[in-house]
């Protein structure tokens, strides 16, 4: 087989391969096509999740600021287990599905003062019970 090679400087040179070399090297491409897609199919790409809301530490983040806030977590969730249902779910309406204290006082038929008193006291609860973890 003839393959044409043509260079920047447009000059024109033809080379003759064996049928058997382009076999071998037509075949190793494949087998790296073939890899490279078992890869990409096997591992997720970082921007792409960022995309979907992931959100990454940063790489420069120390292990101990890591664990600190992992141990900050912990106590709080098991805090938050600890309160009543009715003061959970105020937490939930409030930090989770960010709905504003007037939307919520409406919605219970109370004031937004009402409300504001009761995430006082919730904190309160919180920091009481997060002394004792």
């Amino acid at each position: 087989m003839n393959i044409k090679y043509e260079f920047i400087t447009g000059e024109v040179q033809e080379v003759i391969v064996p049928d058997e070399l382009i076999k071998v090297v037509m075949e190793i491409e494949r087998q790296v096509y073939i890899s490279n897609r078992k890869e990409s199919r096997r591992h997720n790409s970082i921007e792409i999740m960022e995309e979907h809301g992931f959100y990454f530490k940063a790489k420069d983040m120390l292990v101990t600021e890591v664990v600190e806030e992992k141990l900050i977590n912990e106590s709080l969730y098991k805090a938050l287990g600890k309160l009543s249902f009715d003061k959970r779910k105020l937490i939930y309406l409030v930090f989770f599905q960010r709905k504003t204290i007037a939307s919520i006082a409406k919605d219970r038929g109370v004031s937004e003062t009402a409300i504001r008193k009761s995430l006082k006291r919730i904190y309160r609860d919180i920091k009481r019970i997060l002394i004792y973890f």
